[in-house]
């Protein structure tokens, strides 16, 4: 470790800084406030999920076809978890937390006596014969697989906080003169790069900076940046930890476009699939990995409109 680890405060200096007007900052601050906030539900869940990993059936869906004590490496959906995934998506919102659920998730036993009641829980099944989980939804995210370790939650919502800071470099109009706010199009790929950069510049740790250049797309490989041409030095622009990958994925659900909105995880899906099947089916696995967030509801909650 090289540069410093920035606090929240700090993080919020950084973008005071770099920001070129009240307008500008408001967008960009607000969506990466959005993104840290799904980011923050997402490793709950991850993290819940851990810790329930030695008192899940073997068969589970969280375990995702892993036995309970296999290896850390990072694992993507396994193809019964990704099935499951993509057949419930359109009915993924109707599992929320209601306030009784979220009452016994807080007092479910976790030991080995509670095994049948989790058996119990799975049981039933949604409207397209998916088994329900065996753990109820988590801080409202339901799905998702059992991770390799626990996710550092601090250095997650930081990444988030300072993922999208080289966008304040990519405006056109800029709103320094009053006028409306609008992105350079062609310029726009590189604000993961730019990003990165200024936090470097700015003495941030590489370890935070990397939040912002890995986290375009659902990983952008030095094949893609040839094979479209981009405007990008030859280098794979993919997450390095788990970390940076949640706050990739959580990305997916919010866009700043003026005026900005959320995204259902299936309408991320049909987005993805314009640059082709594979695309598609990398975003569907890491649904299937870490679960799907309650968009509508934080949709409600920050005023905005929603893409279903």
């Amino acid at each position: 470790m090289t540069g410093i680890i920035p606090t929240l405060a700090q993080a919020d200096e950084l973008h005071r800084a770099i920001a070129p007007s009240q307008e500008a900052y408001d967008l960009i601050h607000t969506h990466c406030v959005i993104i840290a906030t799904i980011t923050r539900q997402l490793v709950h869940r991850q993290n819940a999920l851990f810790v329930r990993r030695c008192t899940l059936p073997a068969d589970a869906a969280e375990l995702g076809g892993r036995q309970p004590a296999s290896s850390a490496a990072p694992m993507s959906g396994s193809a019964t978890v990704l099935e499951q995934t993509a057949q419930s998506l359109q009915s993924a919102q109707s599992m929320q937390l209601t306030g009784s659920e979220h009452s016994a998730q807080q007092t479910q036993p976790t030991g080995p006596a509670s095994q049948s009641t989790q058996s119990a829980d799975r049981d039933a099944a949604d409207d397209n014969g998916v088994a329900v989980p065996a753990v109820l939804p988590t801080d409202g995210v339901s799905g998702g697989t059992v991770p390799p370790y626990l996710l550092d939650e601090r250095l997650a919502v930081l990444g988030a906080m300072l993922h999208d800071i080289g966008t304040y470099k990519v405006l056109k109009d800029d709103g320094s003169d009053g006028g409306a706010l609008s992105f350079d199009g062609p310029r726009y790929i590189l604000h993961g790069l730019l990003g990165y950069e200024y936090l470097l510049e700015q003495g941030v740790d590489e370890s935070v900076a990397q939040f912002a250049r890995n986290h375009t797309g659902v990983g952008l490989t030095s094949a893609q940046v040839k094979a479209q041409h981009l405007p990008l030095p030859d280098g794979d622009y993919v997450p390095m930890t788990l970390e940076q990958e949640v706050v990739m994925v959580a990305d997916k659900y919010h866009s700043k476009s003026i005026p900005p909105k959320f995204l259902t995880a299936e309408a991320y899906a049909a987005k993805a699939g314009r640059y082709g099947e594979a695309n598609k089916r990398q975003w569907l696995e890491l649904v299937a990995k870490y679960g799907t967030p309650d968009i509508p509801a934080l949709a409600k909650r920050f005023g905005m409109r929603l893409v279903q």
